[in-house]
């Protein structure tokens, strides 16, 4: 998860400081919802020596903290993991200071007099950085003169700034997080009394359409079934491949909880198969709103209800989706709402595409529909 972490590095006094004040409330209002890091090589302590956590975490406690009814910090031995804070206060993006040595992307502060820090110099360590900043405008120029890449900026012009870097972020995300497409296909429904994944709303067996349709999307490297049907599996199910779902009953929650099980570092598109009219228009509109940083890129409708099995869930929505597990929370309409996500309203022209089919006389009125369409 290091590349969903920016550092913003440099010598002391470069501005590292100065430009994070500027550039968090620049992403807040971009809708990021940003956390921070520090890195320091020295030791350090949160709390003033002698004072009683301080004490207790030298008399040798694993861990030392202390809270208020709106605030609470830490101390804990051990390799520092970003995600951890994530699970405590959900974020979109990390941004740390200092971490020469980060492996993820960086943002390099240059120094007035002391030009570009030596440990950057190499190619391999410059292709991880993004940019650049100069205290003054002038100084910006002279480098971009100099070195052709990376690019350098004003560190005051924060809106070019994010302009270039966020995009370029967004494509690192993409290429480390490739996206795979799942049709969830449930077992027998019991109003329905088959399989609903096979289930003919005019388009041919409704598992089937929704896997051919993913297939058509060049930004979809793969698509697979993910359940467990209790039936026997059709002759064209036996050519894909199927993900079983290793959390039962559970819902479509157990459905993600097993694809990031087995797939942990892939982002996936999921379908379900209640969606009798869905057709590639929805699919297109979701995959030009997909956001890497955010936890799952969804449809939401006019009431505020997450289309939860039309969406894009990016691998930090594993790390939530087994903290909801430990807390015994199976909604994904309660989970999402308390996650940083993408949502998309769905447009007056694609509303009739998330008409869901649970009864046999919704499956006519979906086969009515479909007809129609065409």
């Amino acid at each position: 998860m290091y590349r969903r972490t920016l550092a913003i590095v440099g010598y002391s006094n470069s501005g590292k400081t100065t430009f994070l004040e500027q550039f968090i409330p620049y992403l807040k209002q971009q809708g990021y919802r940003p956390g921070f890091i520090k890195h320091t090589s020295h030791s350090h302590s949160f709390d003033t020596p002698g004072k009683d956590t301080a004490r207790q975490f030298n008399a040798g406690a694993a861990f030392s903290s202390i809270y208020s009814d709106t605030h609470w910090s830490a101390e804990v031995q051990g390799i520092f993991d970003p995600d951890l804070l994530r699970l405590h206060t959900p974020v979109d993006i990390v941004l740390q200071e200092g971490g020469k040595f980060h492996e993820g992307p960086q943002i390099v502060c240059l120094h007035p007099t002391e030009g570009f820090p030596q440990w950057d110099a190499s190619p391999r360590r410059k292709s991880k950085v993004l940019a650049c900043l100069a205290p003054t405008p002038e100084l910006a120029r002279q480098f971009n003169t100099e070195f052709p890449a990376p690019r350098a900026f004003c560190r005051d012009d924060i809106e070019a700034i994010a302009a270039h870097v966020l995009p370029q972020w967004d494509r690192l995300l993409r290429s480390a997080h490739p996206l795979k497409g799942a049709v969830l296909i449930g077992g027998q429904s019991q109003r329905m009394k088959k399989d609903k994944a096979w289930l003919d709303y005019g388009k041919g067996p409704h598992a089937l359409y929704l896997y051919e349709m993913l297939r058509d999307f060049s930004e979809i490297i793969q698509v697979c079934y993910s359940g467990e049907p209790r039936r026997a599996i059709p002759e064209s199910l036996k050519a894909a491949s199927v993900l079983p779902d290793r959390f039962l009953k559970m819902g479509p929650m157990g459905a993600l909880l097993s694809l990031f099980t087995i797939e942990p570092d892939v982002a996936w598109l999921v379908t379900g198969c209640d969606l009798a009219c869905l057709e590639e228009s929805a699919i297109k509109t979701l995959l030009q709103h997909r956001d890497p940083f955010k936890a799952a890129t969804v449809f939401v409708d006019e009431q505020g209800r997450y289309e939860s099995v039309c969406a894009i869930y990016e691998p930090l929505m594993g790390l939530f989706l087994k903290r909801a597990l430990f807390q015994q929370e199976y909604s994904l309409q309660k989970i999402l709402a308390q996650l940083p996500i993408r949502q998309v309203p769905i447009p007056d022209d694609l509303r009739d595409q998330f008409f869901n089919a649970n009864t046999p006389r919704d499956l006519e009125e979906a086969k009515k529909r479909n007809q129609e369409s065409l």
